[in-house]
């Protein structure tokens, strides 16, 4: 039986019909390690977010668990935000992944870190930022 679209391929279909509703947005993940520093200040990273993004997931792969300072804990942001948006109070006591918060829109801001206290002195963790990064024609 004939039909009115003359093939079918991985961006839908193709024919007289236009395919305007399919998109392909981009993924994007950043993985940086976090320096120790001596300060419960936030601190920023050398990476910004993409300048259109949504964030999909958050992860703080712990290397090696703080063992001096308790509590030990790290809040994830953006510059310019609440500094929380990305993970708030993360445990880096224990050495296993640990998973912020995804769903964050974003628009190039900088990633930035704060630890709870400024006697960290045994901690190795890197941060797993995965974006969706939105078309914008």
């Amino acid at each position: 039986m004939p039909t009115r679209f003359s093939a079918l391929s991985s961006t839908g279909r193709k024919g007289t019909e236009t395919n305007q509703g399919v998109s392909d947005p981009a993924s994007k993940t950043y993985v940086v390690k976090l320096p120790l520093v001596a300060s419960d200040a936030e601190q920023t990273l050398e990476v910004n977010a993409p300048e259109r993004g949504i964030v999909k997931q958050v992860i703080l792969n712990v290397i090696t668990a703080e063992s001096e300072a308790s509590p030990a804990t790290v809040s994830i942001g953006l510059q310019g935000g609440t500094g929380t948006e990305l993970g708030d109070g993360l445990s880096l006591e224990t050495s296993i992944p640990v998973e912020g918060t995804s769903g964050a829109v974003v628009a190039g801001d900088a990633i930035t870190y704060t630890l709870s206290g400024s006697d960290f002195s045994t901690f190795e963790a890197e941060l797993v930022v995965e974006f969706t990064v939105l078309k914008t024609s």
